[in-house]
């Protein structure tokens, strides 16, 4: 037993005192930044906050539920009831112009629902949202704005001067 005693003591000791170089790998370039989104923060912290979005529609359908479509017809978005409250309700900026607090993108259609009734539901399938589109709703216009969606409802009359500049 002492004959081992020293071999162990002696590898032990080089394996203890051995530093193990770490592989460098090159830090990650950052992801592109997007124009339609603000970028807060740096390195492991970066988040990306969507610019706010307006759109114009015939006026009956602006409080109504909007899902977004494919352009082979199949649904790609349509929300959850619980995902809707009330400041999901689009706010009018004047001259057809409304402040999307819904999420929807430019090939939205809307559904029979307004936002109140679609929130009073338990749950809904995409068979049942495909049946309540509204074939004739569309979005006509629809633009980015200048602020991110976390601030665009305390900018109201600024988006509307940008969206009316005559006005």
């Amino acid at each position: 037993m002492k004959k081992l005693i020293l071999p162990i003591t002696l590898v032990m000791a080089l394996t203890c005192s051995c530093k193990t170089k770490k592989s460098e790998q090159p830090t990650p370039e950052p992801a592109p930044v997007e124009a339609n989104a603000v970028v807060i923060g740096g390195g492991k912290n970066l988040a990306r906050i969507p610019k706010a979005t307006a759109f114009r529609t015939t006026p009956q359908y602006a409080n109504h539920v909007a899902v977004n479509i494919h352009p082979d017809g199949s649904l790609s978005y349509w929300p959850a009831p619980t995902d809707l409250t009330e400041q999901s309700k689009p706010i009018d900026l004047g001259n057809g112009w409304w402040l999307n607090r819904q999420g929807f993108s430019s090939d939205a259609v809307f559904l029979t629902y307004t936002i109140d009734e679609y929130r009073k539901l338990k749950n809904i399938t995409a068979d049942e949202v495909r049946k309540t589109i509204i074939p004739e709703s569309q979005i006509t216009e629809f633009i980015r704005l200048p602020y991110n969606i976390n601030e665009a409802s305390s900018h109201i009359e600024a988006i509307k001067k940008y969206l009316n500049p005559q006005e």
